[in-house]
């Protein structure tokens, strides 16, 4: 669900054109999200313009600048701080504040419908509304944390704002829909996904120029677990790809730096 209601938030038309596009254009998002707890407009306005806008820089509602990503602590206090842009609160205030007032109105409605949803769902019985409606607006707040801590876990201390920089690449032999390409993602987001590898090669220069992380043999949940649960650096040090010779002592120094704690000015 995550992933296809992602693939939506970036098509125009949904998955569906002419006719179809009018009834089922938005399915995902629109209707299925309800039960997945996703809340309409998080995909179409905040993650295209918001997240797309600001590549996870200081400016990003879903930033982890300020967090030291090694420590379980620190994603404990992420994954609280994420909920208010779950809820849509956080993407709404931000719209608002740069005068955004279509973006912003999207936003309203979405949450509005949500939660009128949620409203009548605990009316009619809390025990349904807390089993299939507040259960998966925690999960889904989970799903998002994760992903968003991890793929843009590896900032440069001299250029926060550089998504080249702090976009990771993972690659596993199992790469569902090439998500592992996050950077190719973020610099062509409309970019089918099939055409990703292609585009990894295209930018290849750029990513060596801007020190972008890649890493082989893993996935953005192995990812998770290896940085932030278990803090096995040296595991991230050996399926570390640098773009130039470095030993395992010079990998474990990189690492350290690119996830240091980054005061927000």
């Amino acid at each position: 669900m995550f992933s296809a209601s992602h693939l939506e938030a970036h098509r125009p038309q949904g998955y569906f054109i002419g006719k179809y596009h009018k009834a089922f254009g938005r399915y995902l998002e629109f209707f299925l999200g309800y039960f997945y707890g996703n809340i309409p407009e998080l995909g179409r306005t905040a993650h295209v313009r918001l997240h797309h806008k600001e590549n996870s820089g200081p400016e990003d509602t879903r930033n982890s600048l300020g967090y030291d990503r090694t420590s379980r602590l620190d994603f404990l206090w992420y994954l609280s701080d994420n909920m208010w842009t779950v809820l849509g609160l956080a993407p709404y205030a931000y719209f608002k504040a740069r005068g955004d007032k279509k973006n912003r109105n999207r936003m309203l409605w979405g949450m509005a419908g949500y939660y009128a949803y949620f409203t009548a769902v605990f009316v009619y019985d809390w025990r349904i509304g807390v089993l299939f409606v507040l259960v998966p607006i925690f999960c889904m707040n989970f799903i998002n944390a994760i992903t968003a801590w991890v793929q843009h876990a590896f900032c440069d201390p001299e250029h926060p704002a550089d998504y080249f920089a702090h976009s990771a690449t993972v690659l596993d032999d199992v790469n569902f829909m090439n998500e592992g390409y996050h950077l190719c993602h973020h610099h062509r987001s409309s970019l089918h996904w099939t055409e990703m590898p292609a585009h990894f090669e295209r930018i290849r220069d750029k990513m060596v120029e801007s020190g972008s992380l890649v890493f082989r043999d893993l996935d953005f949940m192995g990812l998770f677990l290896e940085l932030t649960l278990f803090r096995r650096m040296d595991v991230l040090a050996e399926k570390l790809v640098p773009w130039a010779p470095m030993n395992h002592e010079q990998k474990l120094a990189l690492l350290a730096q690119r996830t240091s704690v980054r005061t927000m000015d």
